[in-house]
């Protein structure tokens, strides 16, 4: 797992995928907060893993993580959750198109959440 605040530039991300790939790795998982998703500095950095990810064939495995509990496996419930399907949303429709992009499992974190799911759902896929 990359945290984007761990790569220093947009540069070092490019330079990580070369690395990754030069090892004979094929897939490269990084976790985004909702402040990290509207950091542009940030932004920039998993752009750069994406844009090297379709030269090099490496998959970049995005995963939302709340900010709350440090991301443990709090449950998202409305304004939280409506927050967090429109980050998804934005990056999805942002990097959908690359082929090294994949969209990790999004975990509810338990079973109170279910509720609001279809709201998610839709708001990912529109």
């Amino acid at each position: 797992n990359v945290d984007p605040g761990d790569i220093a530039t947009p540069a070092a991300a490019t330079k990580m995928i070369q690395d990754l790939k030069g090892i004979g790795g094929g897939t490269l998982r990084i976790q985004m907060t909702h402040d990290q998703i509207q950091d542009n500095k940030e932004m920039d950095k998993l752009t750069a893993l994406v844009n090297e990810g379709d030269k090099q064939g490496v998959k970049i495995q995005f995963t939302f993580r709340d900010n709350a509990n440090g991301g443990g496996g709090s449950v998202l419930t409305g304004d939280k959750l409506n927050q967090a399907s429109t980050d998804i949303s934005n990056v999805v429709k942002k990097f959908g198109g690359h082929s090294s992009f994949v969209l990790d499992t999004f975990n509810e974190g338990g079973t109170s959440a279910t509720q609001d799911c279809n709201a998610v759902h839709l708001r990912i896929v529109d």
